[in-house]
């Protein structure tokens, strides 16, 4: 990553203009010494203070890195402006991630069972665990949601234990009435990488 900052410029549409000049540069291809030739795509960010922007040169920063990941997620070979409503989802998600360091050990995070059904026979044949994120400020936030988030903050490792553990204490109670439940719990990949994990 790398950042250009450029003073004076009229309005955003000009910085939006040297953004897609500069993606064309960037994407031409480079040839290796040994004929190999190399393709890039770039995503960037743009963000435009005018003179009536009473953000420090961090804030600047820290806008055109947003809108950077917003380019990155919308695809490669793409420019994203900065926008209030960009602003505003950093400002919840920084929020959320601080909420969620600490989910597990506040006893946010719970297990609930999908059945999964035979339509021949309509009868349950495995159940799959979720986890679900009980989070005073946000609601319920849905696996989909938080465990990205998990990942990328390192704590989604004790949350898959959480819940392998808490699956194996149901299907245990299950089976004490029933032989033969199935269930399934989804693991992150980290987990399955693990040396320890069995």
């Amino acid at each position: 990553e790398f950042g250009v900052i450029l003073r004076g410029l009229a309005d955003e549409q000009t910085a939006v203009k040297l953004a897609e000049e500069l993606s064309g540069l960037l994407e031409e291809p480079y040839q290796l010494d040994d004929g190999i030739t190399l393709r890039q795509t770039v995503s960037i960010g743009v963000a435009w203070f005018g003179p009536e922007h009473q953000g420090s040169s961090e804030d600047l920063v820290r806008a055109a890195d947003t809108a950077m990941y917003a380019a990155k997620a919308a695809g490669r070979a793409t420019v994203a402006v900065h926008t209030a409503a960009m602003a505003e989802e950093r400002r919840t998600r920084m929020a959320m991630d601080a909420r969620l360091i600490g989910a597990l050990e506040r006893g946010e995070i719970n297990v609930e069972y999908q059945p999964i059904v035979d339509l021949r026979s309509f009868a349950v044949v495995a159940l799959e665990a979720f986890a679900y994120w009980d989070c005073p400020a946000f609601g319920r936030v849905a696996p989909s949601v938080f465990v990205p988030r998990a990942i990328e903050l390192g704590n989604v490792d004790e949350i898959g234990d959480f819940v392998l553990d808490q699956a194996l204490t149901f299907v245990a109670g299950v089976r004490r009435f029933r032989e033969g439940i199935v269930i399934s719990v989804n693991v992150s990949g980290r987990q399955l990488e693990a040396a320890n994990y069995a």
